[in-house]
């Protein structure tokens, strides 16, 4: 892994790791850096690459985070699409309740009046 500049990270991300015993490669000309940031400066062993290998590094590094932007910018419009399809079914599925709800009600009215005229001509027979 290649970094331009010293990564942030949380203090306990090296947590049960024995980095003490481990050797961190870093960019040549920034050791100094590294050796005064924690949790960088746990690692026992730091050395520098020398600047033609960095470079190599740095350009496939800055290939591989364009790829992960892509990435990430393609999944992050898939769960936008994702989100306005779900809001487009709910809405859907709103207006389908309030159908129903409108048919039921107007069939409630239709019985309604149906029930009354009936009983209307049943009261005109028995006068």
């Amino acid at each position: 892994m290649y970094f331009v500049s010293v990564p942030r990270s949380s203090d306990d991300i090296f947590n049960g790791a024995f980095v003490e015993f481990a050797t961190l490669y870093v960019p040549s000309g920034t050791s100094s850096i590294i050796k005064s940031k924690y949790p960088w400066n746990r690692f026992s062993k730091i050395v520098e690459l020398n600047d033609e290998f960095s470079k190599s590094l740095g350009a496939k590094a800055k290939q591989q985070q364009k790829r992960e932007e892509e990435e990430f910018a393609r999944q992050k419009r898939e769960a936008e699409e994702l989100a306005r399809q779900k809001e487009i079914e709910e809405e859907q599925k709103r207006e389908a309740e309030e159908q129903a709800k409108r048919e039921e009600k107007e069939m409630k009215k239709k019985a309604t009046k149906s029930i009354l005229n009936t009983i209307g001509k049943t009261l005109y027979w028995i006068r």
